[in-house]
């Protein structure tokens, strides 16, 4: 499973909304369809950034 978290100011942490994928590959796909996002554009979160989103 794969959370996709779509950020208004990643900066300021202000999300806008996400999704869960059921695989990487799902993900990479919508990413891309939806946002323009390309497959080399993807890089791992540094620990540092996944401590820095909230979980409510």
């Amino acid at each position: 499973m794969y959370l996709e978290i779509r950020f208004i100011d990643y900066e300021t942490l202000d999300i806008e909304g996400d999704h869960l994928m059921g695989s990487l590959e799902e993900a990479m796909e919508y990413a891309e369809i939806e946002f323009g996002i390309l497959h080399d554009d993807w890089r791992p979160m540094s620990e540092e950034e996944i401590e820095r989103i909230p979980i409510n």
